[in-house]
């Protein structure tokens, strides 16, 4: 019990902390960006998802919920992480400091890299769906039910194993989801010569998450396999919807940008040959 009493501990201290610094964010980027409609919609989004994962939180910590609502209260917290980043990413670009293909370098015949936001975009997608769904199927108790067919939970949202097989089958399927749509970042990434090193990692931690998947059921769901597999989902959300945003954000590479021997340079100023 003591044990369970420290991590309720740290994890609210944590979250406190945490909620100060986005509602500081949200005041700073308000007052700063006062003509940015964008950036000011981005600002209360993160404040009111903040305040839903809270209430979420608390609601289910008191009441004690059905399990698989829950799931709800983690859906809200990555889709605040992802407002998070949008935000971070269009607060940089007004500064210039993002461009797009300034990452890696780009020359003048490769395809645009806007291209890429159509795959960046739907990786992002694909890869928060699969997660609200792999969180479904862990707080519902499915998957107890369906690694301990033989003692299913009593007053659980899922109780058969059918069902519980059935959610694990479309758990499967937003997975495969992940996989196309990072191959198809991956085609674009090495044919405009940007974001290659992000969207390898990407590859590396999706085989990671099959790993720790595999693992966790081998395991019988243990504890911190599930935890870190639902940390590496997080990142995974981070780092596509970073590139998504990088590239939606960037201003377009200019005359000046394509000069230096038909290559964009590295450094956040222009540098031309004139």
């Amino acid at each position: 019990m003591e044990g369970i009493i420290l991590v309720e501990f740290t994890h609210r201290t944590f979250s406190s902390l945490t909620g100060i610094l986005i509602l500081v964010n949200a005041v700073v980027l308000w007052k700063q960006n006062r003509t940015d409609r964008l950036v000011r919609i981005l600002s209360v989004m993160s404040v009111v998802l903040l305040v839903l994962v809270g209430v979420m939180g608390g609601v289910n910590v008191l009441h004690k919920l059905p399990s698989g609502l829950t799931a709800i209260d983690m859906s809200f917290a990555l889709l605040l992480l992802a407002v998070l980043v949008i935000l971070t990413a269009k607060a940089r670009s007004k500064d210039g400091s993002v461009r797009a293909g300034s990452m890696q370098r780009s020359k003048v015949q490769q395809p645009p890299v806007q291209a890429m936001y159509k795959p960046a975009l739907f990786t992002s997608a694909a890869v928060y769906l699969e997660s609200v769904i792999g969180g479904f199927f862990k707080h519902s108790s499915a998957s107890h039910t369906y690694v301990h067919p033989e003692t299913p939970l009593a007053n659980e949202l899922i109780t058969t194993f059918k069902t519980a097989e059935l959610v694990m089958y479309v758990h499967m399927f937003s997975a495969f989801l992940v996989v196309l749509s990072l191959f198809w970042l991956l085609v674009y990434a090495r044919r405009c010569k940007v974001y290659c090193r992000q969207t390898l990692t990407l590859l590396i931690l999706l085989g990671l998450q099959g790993f720790l998947g595999f693992f966790s059921l081998i395991t019988k769901l243990e504890l911190l396999t599930t935890t870190v597999h639902m940390a590496v989902a997080a990142m995974m959300l981070w780092i596509s919807t970073e590139i998504a945003c990088r590239i939606k954000f960037a201003k377009a590479p200019s005359a000046a940008d394509l000069q230096d021997n038909g290559r964009i340079p590295l450094s956040r100023t222009v540098v031309t040959n004139g």
